[in-house]
């Protein structure tokens, strides 16, 4: 397809090649010309398919070079451009078979929509039916795209005044509900392997199944679909409220339907509260994945309403699996080492497993992969690889890719696994000795040798033997002297009894507390009072 662009403005030039998607559909812009005389040497030079003319111009204007076109038996379309008050003007144009009229200043839609009618009577005139279909879907996938960023960002409370909503939608031809609506968040799970699979990896195809499904199913409700393109596996709907709150529920079961069957994919459905002004749009989407992200992997109904519990028997609770996984994460990242460093793999394996995350939500899994990762990126032993990891995870998190987020996970793991074998701190183990002498200061209350054993993920006997290498004591003789070093301080320092004390440190016995006590400083608590008092008195 070629096309001649005449006007005696620079800038109308290039506003036009920017709007007309020639790269996408093969088209060429053949010339440039600024007035009418130039114009017929281009046309005969290059016989356009479409001529875009102003109709003001000097030496030549429009109308004398339709004229000239007439006469010469031109058989491309000419659209025709000019300003608000020239309407009157260029009347004429039409008698001299203009295909159609743009008000300057031009609406990249108002031009893509008459390209199209354009393209359209071309391919009638000449019989181009093949390239026709190719050029008009790529023209009206641009117009989709504008409308799907509008809403998007509508979605995202980027557009908030609701004037402003309404001009642009308008300038779109988006139809937006007049009265009370639902937004309705349909977002596909794991598509990534899916569309490879079943779509030999054209997201677009998909893209577009999924659209008509939508736009079917919406027939007679009022509304509009859209994509959203700040996330690459979810749709939105808004729909007019035209009934009751069960006939929506029945709209969101269709949908599931259909798009369960016809592309066999994961759908989850969450529908916002009943909003009254489209400047609440952002409000309702937020709503609507507040709903989605309540439902449980393990659910068999998968549309939830705002507001209402997920039909399920099952409460979400801390997982175990995720809570051992963070620890022994924890443990490598703080300690650098592991007793068993196949654990952190096999943990991590166990918490993603089916059945482990059955009665887990996709809220809950979004906070605990968020819980590990944050962890990472605070760590030493990162490599250059894992903040790009960490970064798609997050994406990966936020859009629900619960394999492509294993995967990355898995991936983390490993690394952090080597970074750590070959680091100096792990073969000494002094770092983790260090880390465990941090931990018995904030814990010695409570703390002994079952429960180091269990935070740091350590067999009893290894731990013992590597304290007393690294530390030239016994684990059980360095904790009773943290313990007397602090009851020597609340002994000399504060009020408290002994047997107060004894409980303060971590002795429920208070005789044995005693025993212990005087066995380390060679007094009895009391002793140590008097004579911490003495000395006091006597400085």
């Amino acid at each position: 397809m070629k096309i001649l662009i005449v006007d005696d403005e620079e800038a109308i030039h290039e506003q036009l090649k920017a709007c007309i998607p020639t790269l996408e559909l093969g088209w060429e812009i053949v010339g440039d010309a600024y007035h009418g005389e130039e114009a017929c040497r281009m046309v005969e030079q290059f016989r356009p398919d479409i001529v875009i003319t102003d109709i003001k111009m000097p030496l030549l204007d429009g109308l004398s070079f339709m004229e000239w076109m007439k006469s010469s038996e031109f058989n491309g379309k000419v659209i025709v451009l000019s300003g608000y008050g020239d309407f009157q003007y260029s009347r004429p144009a039409f008698l001299l078979h203009a295909f159609d009229y743009l008000l300057k200043p031009l609406q990249e839609v108002e031009l893509v929509r008459t390209l199209t009618k354009a393209v359209e009577q071309l391919a009638v005139d000449s019989n181009r039916k093949i390239e026709q279909i190719s050029e008009k879907a790529v023209l009206n996938q641009g117009i989709v795209l504008m409308q799907d960023e509008l809403m998007s960002q509508i979605a995202a409370g980027r557009i908030k005044e609701e004037i402003d909503i309404f001009v642009r939608a308008e300038q779109l031809f988006l139809e937006l509900p007049q009265s009370k609506y639902h937004t309705i968040v349909i977002h596909l799970i794991d598509l990534d392997e899916h569309i490879q699979d079943r779509y030999r990896g054209d997201r677009s195809i998909f893209n577009f199944a999924v659209r008509n499904i939508l736009e079917e199913s919406l027939l007679g409700q009022g509304g509009t679909v859209f994509r959203n393109l700040n996330k690459s596996n979810e749709f939105v709907a808004v729909c007019e409220v035209k009934g009751a709150i069960y006939d929506v529920m029945k709209w969101a079961r269709s949908i599931h339907l259909s798009l369960t069957t016809c592309l066999r994919v994961k759908v989850l459905i969450g529908i916002s509260s009943v909003k009254q002004r489209i400047d609440a749009l952002a409000a309702a989407y937020y709503e609507g994945v507040q709903a989605l992200e309540r439902i449980r992997f393990g659910a068999k109904e998968t549309i939830v309403r705002y507001g209402e519990e997920p039909h399920q028997e099952h409460v979400a609770a801390k997982q175990k699996e995720w809570i051992e996984l963070q620890g022994l994460l924890e443990c490598l990242l703080e300690t650098g080492t592991l007793d068993n460093e196949t654990a952190l793999l096999g943990k991590l394996e166990e918490a993603l497993h089916q059945q482990s995350m059955a009665n887990m939500s996709f809220q809950d899994f979004k906070h605990a992969v968020t819980h590990l990762i944050d962890k990472i990126e605070q760590s030493s032993h990162r490599s250059e690889q894992i903040p790009l990891w960490l970064q798609e995870t997050r994406a990966g998190v936020n859009e629900l890719k619960v394999k492509h987020v294993h995967r990355l996970l898995r991936k983390m793991m490993d690394q952090l696994l080597k970074n750590v074998t070959n680091s100096h701190k792990t073969r000494s183990g002094k770092q983790l000795i260090y880390s465990i002498k941090q931990y018995v200061a904030e814990n010695y209350q409570t703390v002994n040798l079952e429960s180091i054993s269990q935070r740091f993920y350590l067999n009893k006997n290894y731990f013992c033997s590597l304290f007393k290498s690294v530390t030239g004591e016994n684990f059980s003789e360095y904790l009773t002297k943290v313990r007397m070093e602090h009851a020597k301080q609340l002994l000399a320092g504060s009020g408290l009894t002994a047997y107060e004390i004894a409980e303060r440190v971590g002795y429920q016995d208070q005789r044995y507390f005693s025993k212990v006590f005087r066995k380390s400083t060679g007094l009895l608590p009391k002793q140590y009072r008097a004579a911490s008092s003495s000395n006091l008195r006597q400085t």
